[in-house]
């Protein structure tokens, strides 16, 4: 089941028709249904699915089912964020079905409608590249218009490849596009629309990811749930630490507070108009960031910011002259507090909720809204405006699902260092080496434990723990390069130069050897001769002297 696997014949359809019903299953099917389809989709040339087809279903049309699966993959490669590969797979679909041949009025029908959805498809995969906002329109439009159609035929062979989530997201988007290019009436008409073919159940409450059963009002109070009052209680008694520490990382860490979505930012000609500064997001805490707001941190964590997957706890600054856009959270299936910090600073802002809810910042004091109801905001004031924002968990949502709900891919600005989490290992590697020590660290700390750079998991480990598993596998490769590459190398050099030694020994022999070597001249013999004559002489009188004497004795 590799992506790389080839299947055998009678396994492609097989892969085929068990990644298609997998795809169906919601964000943990289709990442389980990717390997089958793209290992299906690589039998193609082996084993052409015509065949395959006609011998199980009878006539099929070929084209429309390939057209399918390169569209299931797209869709699946949207959710998990990267809009270049589902923009290919997507595309593939596209010109299958435009160049394919008329069908039966049946597979006619659904081919139209898969071709419009796809290309809306395509324009969401543009939008989350950050796309021309026209050609994402223009996308979006063309896949809202098949939306629309309802195709009351059935094929044995045929199910539909996108989901009710796909068609709202659809007209949320589209509907958020023309809201950008101040089409705001067309926008509105269009949730509208979608609201009555039951893509959405309330106009003004438009998440991308809709959990059923939750009590749906804009503005909550402390007296409708004990969750909502123990954290507005927690937070305003210790609003002046919180305000101290917020101050405290607009002096010093400045770095820290990093861009909101710009396409949320109307006409503000101010740099850096809106911005946070993340103590958790998504339920994973910023440890470089509650170093700078312990307290504030402590407190969130005892509140349960590390139990909400759908949350975040973080400070918020909106400059003066700053408009933000009508716009949705992702989920409704959590509660948002905002906590007013700075009376001054909050002075001519607002914010608007469901249209008919305006909601002002007060020194010391929380108001909670729903913020998957549309709202916006408005600072026409003189001073920034910084509030603390604490997300909770809805209070209808079982315990069950809590850690379930899935998040929208992110489209804000990516916060460290941006290269860090490119998709290319070269530009990563580049960034940590660019970064220094540090990025180096935190990189290898991902690498380990599965977190994002600079963010703490929702486990319980701590700074401490990291270094320690950043010095561990620091030891572990130093070690095995020590072992498979360095002592070999030196082994080698080792016998090389023992051999050469030899070599040289053999060629340039000792000069005290050399009269064994080599044979003396005639001259040389006949000197060495008498020489040796005169020295035998000279010791055989030594010995008649010796004897002469000892007979005297």
């Amino acid at each position: 089941r590799s992506p790389f696997m080839a299947p055998a014949r009678g396994q492609r359809l097989e892969w085929c028709e068990e990644g298609i019903k997998l795809s169906a299953q919601g964000s943990a099917g289709s990442i389980q249904a990717l390997p089958l389809l793209e290992s299906c989709v690589s039998g193609a040339d082996a084993f052409p699915l015509g065949t395959l087809l006609q011998e199980k279903y009878g006539a099929v049309d070929e084209e429309l089912w390939e057209s399918r699966l390169q569209a299931l993959l797209g869709r699946i490669r949207l959710r998990l964020g990267d809009p270049s590969l589902a923009t290919r797979h997507l595309r593939a679909s596209v010109l299958r079905l435009s160049s394919s041949p008329s069908s039966p009025s049946c597979a006619q029908a659904l081919r139209q409608q898969s071709l419009g959805l796809a290309l809306g498809m395509e324009g969401l995969a543009l939008r989350l590249a950050h796309g021309d906002l026209h050609k994402v329109m223009e996308l979006l439009q063309q896949g809202v218009s098949a939306a629309r159609v309802r195709v009351r035929c059935q094929l044995p062979w045929w199910s539909p490849w996108w989901t009710q989530e796909d068609l709202r997201e659809l007209f949320l988007n589209l509907g958020d596009v023309l809201t950008r290019l101040g089409e705001p009436a067309t926008a509105d008409q269009l949730y509208i629309e979608a609201k009555e073919l039951g893509h959405l159940v309330h106009a003004s409450q438009r998440p991308v990811h809709f959990t059923p059963n939750l009590q749906a009002r804009p503005v909550w109070h402390a007296v409708d749930d004990p969750t909502i009052a123990r954290a507005i209680e927690a937070l305003e008694d210790s609003w002046v630490v919180i305000h101290e520490e917020g101050r405290a990382a607009m002096r010093r860490s400045k770095a820290g507070f990093f861009p909101a979505n710009p396409e949320l930012i109307h006409s503000s000609s101010l740099h850096n108009p809106w911005s946070q500064f993340f103590l958790f997001e998504h339920g994973a805490k910023d440890v470089k960031n509650c170093r700078v707001a312990p307290r504030t941190c402590k407190l969130v964590e005892s509140l349960g910011a590390r139990e909400s997957m759908n949350g975040d706890a973080k400070f918020s600054l909106i400059q003066p002259g700053t408009q933000v856009h009508k716009h949705c959270g992702p989920t409704n299936a959590r509660l948002r507090i905002h906590l007013g910090l700075d009376e001054l600073g909050s002075k001519g802002a607002h914010l608007s909720v469901a249209g008919g809810h305006h909601l002002v910042w007060r020194e010391g004091k929380c108001f909670c809204f729903d913020d998957s109801w549309e709202h916006t905001v408005h600072h026409n004031g003189t001073l920034p405006r910084l509030v603390f924002v604490f997300d909770l968990n809805h209070p209808d949502l079982p315990s069950e699902q809590r850690p379930r709900v899935p998040l929208s891919p992110p489209v804000t600005v990516m916060r460290n260092n941006p290269a860090l989490y490119a998709p290319n290992p070269v530009i990563r590697a580049l960034a940590v080496l660019m970064d220094g020590p540090s990025s180096l660290s935190a990189a290898v700390a991902a690498a380990v434990t599965g977190a994002r750079p600079g963010v703490e998991s929702s486990g319980s480990e701590s700074p401490s723990d990291t270094l320690a598993i950043c010095v561990l596998v620091a030891l572990i490769l130093s070690a095995l390069y020590v072992k498979f590459i360095l002592l070999p190398q030196l082994q080698r050099l080792r016998s090389t130069a023992q051999r050469f030694q030899e070599v040289l020994s053999q060629r340039r022999p000792s000069p005290r050897n050399s009269s064994i070597m080599e044979p003396a001249s005639g001259a040389e013999a006949e000197g060495e001769e008498a020489a040796g004559a005169g020295a035998g002489a000279a010791a055989a009188g030594r010995k008649r002297k010796q004897k002469a004497k000892a007979k005297g004795e």
